[in-house]
């Protein structure tokens, strides 16, 4: 089974997006852990899968029949958190997915900064491990590169770029969505 570029880099995930993001909203949203492991393991129906079928991980299966338990302590969500392996999602695009799922969580907590911070952790991850990924602002949400823009992001990375923007940026990074 391969695993692509997005789900590799989730194990960097809790080093450069998480713990920056529970730490510094330790004292103001204690509960931030519990909230975005809800994310992941309250899927009610409606909800897209992110995570293979039941069966084929022993103890993904544990942690989703034990939910009620992770999302008890804040503690308890991060340890939660910490298992969650490359390999349980089920694409790539699963991961982009929960990114911009725990987006639309952060907005109950009504905390611009919060949000902006998270946004912010989440860019920086991508530019990082250059994953083929570009953020659309408006409903915010990661979407693969196409064609022309993954040459671009391939030179970007170099730093000799005709396709840079303002200060080093890539200019399809914060490319504006349109709505039809």
């Amino acid at each position: 089974m391969s695993i692509g570029r997005l789900q590799a880099a989730w194990s960097y995930s809790g080093a450069e997006i998480w713990r920056p993001l529970f730490d510094r909203y330790q004292g103001t949203h204690p509960d931030l852990p519990i909230e975005t492991v809800r994310a992941m393991l309250v899927r009610p129906r409606p909800m897209r899968q992110i995570f293979v079928e039941a069966g084929r991980f022993n103890p993904l299966d544990k942690m989703r029949k034990d939910a009620a338990t992770f999302l008890d302590l804040p503690n308890d969500a991060k340890t939660a958190l910490r298992k969650i392996k490359p390999e349980y999602f089920f694409a790539d695009q699963a991961v982009a997915l929960l990114f911009a799922e725990i987006d639309e969580a952060l907005h109950s907590y009504d905390s611009p900064d919060l949000t902006q911070y998270y946004r912010d952790r989440v860019e920086r991850f991508l530019l990082r491990h250059m994953l083929p990924y570009r953020i659309n602002r408006e409903p915010w949400k990661l979407m693969p590169l196409l064609h022309g823009e993954v040459e671009c992001h391939r030179r970007a990375g170099f730093g000799r770029s005709r396709c840079a923007g303002r200060k080093g940026v890539p200019g399809w990074w914060r490319r504006p969505t349109t709505q039809n």
